[in-house]
Formats: C-alpha cells, structure tokens, sequence
C-alpha cells in the first residue's frame, strides 16, 4: 500500500500538477457482493485511501476511479445478510447503515478540492455499464471522474443499447454487441481453457442459452445448489444467477468472472487483441481479468 508520490512523478518525468489524468481502482474484494462484503473492515479497502492521497500530492488534472456497483452500498461496520434483515431501519448502528462507509470515502474526494462527476444521493447516475459503451459484455462499475479546474465531467453518453429498445430502433444507438460478435472468427489451434466438473454435465443440459440454475426441474434445485439452496424458499439468499450460467450467443455476455472458462475466448469479452500476450496460463488470465 506504500506508494511513493515523489518517485512516481520522478520515473514519468513529471512535476506536481503537470500529470493529465490518474486513474485508480482498488480491490473490489472488499465491496463485491461476491465476496464476504467486509468494506472498510477489509485491509485492501485502504488502497482507496492511498490513491486519495496520491491525488492529493500529484494534483493530476483529472482523475478516475472506479469499483464495483456495491461499493455504493457498502456499511462501515459490516453485519450479515441474515442480521441486518432482522433489525428495523432505526435499530440499525449509524455505523452498519448501507452506504454509510461510501459517503464518508466521497467525503474525502470531496475535500480534496476536485469537481466531482458524481452527483449527492444519485449513486446509479455514476454506475455504467461497459455494454452501453460497446463492450460484449454487462459490466457494470461505479465511476467518479474529477477535475482540477473547477469544471465537473459528465459521464460519457452511452453509444450502445439493448437491440429492442425505442433509442437503437431509431438510430440513436448502436446495437450491444454479442457473445456472437465478440468471437466470430476466433481461431484458436490451442486452446487453453477450464474444464467443467463432470457432476455439472447432468445439469448442464437442462439449461437453455442465457439460462441458469432456475431453469433446472424444481427437483434438481436443492441438489445443484447443495448448501446455497434456500430451504424457506424466500430468496433470502438471492438469486444466485451466476451459478450454472449458460451464455447466449445474442446477448452480451455477464460479467466476465462468470464467463471465464477460455483465455482467448475470454480476452475476446474483454475486447483484448492479444489475450494470449497478457497471461501464460489459464488460471493466471483468470486471476488477472476477473
């Protein structure tokens, strides 16, 4: 987490206030509802303070960071899924509130002096989705985007959209592009890639192009799932979509962690031209892309 400002600025030949854009995004470990959901309480969340600190001494002309869209959410004390749902709003600490660990780290990219693209109370206005902007796939993070003179920066506009929506259907938009788009004409000789457990295969024939575990017989649900199976059926425990997921071929993919089995394949959704030149191994791109 040490990161020398000074040394920085010396290796890039440039001086205080002469760096065009920073741009910073910290683990998302600590924020990813994918995770344990530990926000500040996590030691990788420090890096965030590290790169408001680095601003701070480098006064950059701009600056972007960016996380995962639950970063928005994130409580500076963490309590469990099943404890918070059963507390009132006003038994909740201050502390465990959501968002309560966000707005206190916006706090401090606000004194920092920047003009922020983020707009208080309107955290789904700074969420993007890399669809929108021609990625393959549904990726979406928050993005705050500051600068120095004063003049707040807008997200970009989008330049893609869902292919039935009134915005691509007149001409407003582009199309997404789709799994089909991003690897047409992939070529692969030797492939590197993850193989499925065979005790998925049984599964795995039940579900459509796009689908996932909720389309397997009511019978299989418990048995797939294993201990992520909610008995009181209420769904506290979410929709697992990602579990059993099968890609469509005319829709963008998920978000990538979910789409990781192929390393060109998979360099393709991350619209990389060499995916091959960036990992030597399969299990090293899936470290390094998801």
């Amino acid at each position: 987490h040490e990161v020398n400002t000074g040394e920085i600025l010396e290796k890039a030949g440039l001086s205080v206030g002469e760096v065009t854009v920073l741009t910073g995004a910290s683990p998302c470990e600590p924020f990813s509802t994918a995770g344990r959901r530990m926000s500040v309480q996590d030691s990788r969340a420090k890096t965030v303070d590290e790169f408001i600190r680095v601003i701070n001494e480098a006064r950059p002309r701009f600056f972007v960071f960016e996380q995962v869209p639950g970063f928005t959410r994130a409580a500076k004390r963490h309590i469990s899924f099943y404890e918070r749902v059963k507390k009132r709003p006003e038994e909740l600490h201050p502390d465990e509130r959501l968002g309560s660990a966000f707005e206190e780290i916006m706090a401090q990219f606000r004194d920092t002096g920047y003009a922020l693209s983020y707009s208080d109370g309107k955290p789904q206005d700074s969420i993007l989705n890399a669809a929108d902007y021609g990625a393959p796939q549904k990726r979406k993070r928050f993005v705050l985007i500051g600068a120095w003179d004063g003049q707040a920066v807008a997200p970009p506009k989008k330049t893609h959209g869902a292919s039935d929506s009134p915005e691509v259907a007149r001409g407003s938009l582009k199309p997404w592009n789709t799994l089909r788009d991003a690897l047409a004409g992939l070529n692969d000789p030797q492939p590197e890639y993850l193989k499925f457990p065979n005790s998925w295969g049984k599964y795995l024939v039940f579900i459509p192009p796009g689908g996932y575990w909720k389309d397997l017989p009511e019978e299989l649900h418990k048995e797939a799932l294993g201990g992520a199976y909610d008995e009181t059926g209420s769904n506290l425990k979410g929709g697992r979509t990602g579990f059993l997921r099968r890609l469509a071929w005319d829709k963008p993919a998920p978000n990538h962690g979910i789409a990781l089995t192929h390393v060109r394949s998979s360099g393709r959704l991350l619209a990389l031209s060499s995916a091959k030149a960036l990992a030597s191994t399969t299990n090293a791109a899936i470290r390094e892309w998801s």
